[in-house]
């Protein structure tokens, strides 16, 4: 029997495109976005990371953790000190109250100082019995990269805030960068002369923010 050559290299080039045609769909449809591929974005209520910077817990009193800190002079009292925002040209001084301390990064020394924040987004101090929402600590100075090289080194490449009513308390444009490991929340600003690394519970802050949403509705509607 005559094999014509031609026609069976012509049928094994369909072949061949039609396979790769089929993989290149494939490709395109599988997730390539960092929401999709990287799992620290899902916030799962049943596995929470609680524990933050100084050893306290999202949730918790932050009346026992903190007297411990200042008993073991790990910590002093509070300070009222004044930062310079700077956006657009335009400068405004905020004044922060905190527990000063020396934060050691690789070979950089950082003065510190350490805020706590309840479920309300409320200042607290360690003579309260609140619940801890946030953990705030203002950094003198704009040298971002020890910091950023530690927080990589600790929780992996950053990714992007989940959705669902969630938000940070600075724009996320203004984030240097972001990780959520579960319900904790892990970001540093630059917003002037110095810098606010923050742990927050993002359970707690969008349950705070759709109470604020339905009271803003209601009232709305109240009004009608």
């Amino acid at each position: 029997m005559k094999v014509n050559y031609y026609s069976l290299a012509l049928l094994l080039f369909v072949c061949i495109l039609v396979f790769s045609c089929k993989n290149s769909r494939r490709q395109l449809e599988e997730p390539n976005s960092i929401e999709q591929l990287n799992p620290k974005t899902i916030v799962d209520p049943q596995n929470r990371e609680d524990t933050v910077f100084f050893g306290y817990i999202l949730g918790e009193s932050s009346k026992t953790i903190t007297s411990k800190l200042i008993d073991e002079n790990k910590i002093d009292v509070e300070h009222r000190v004044t930062f310079t925002i700077r956006r657009g040209g335009v400068s405004q001084v905020i004044y922060v109250e905190g527990y000063p301390f020396d934060l050691y990064i690789d070979d950089e020394k950082y003065t510190a100082y350490l805020s706590l924040f309840d479920g309300k987004g409320e200042k607290i101090d360690f003579r309260s019995n609140e619940k801890l929402m946030s953990l705030q600590i203002y950094i003198q100075g704009t040298e971002n990269a020890p910091i950023l090289g530690a927080l990589r080194k600790q929780y992996g490449e950053p990714n992007t805030p989940p959705g669902d009513n969630y938000e940070c308390f600075v724009p996320y444009g203004d984030i240097d960068a972001f990780w959520n490991i579960s319900n904790k929340a892990v970001y540093l600003t630059t917003p002037g002369n110095f810098m606010v690394l923050v742990y927050e519970d993002i359970i707690a802050v969008r349950d705070l923010k759709n109470k604020e949403d339905a009271a803003r509705k209601e009232k709305s509607e109240f009004n009608l």
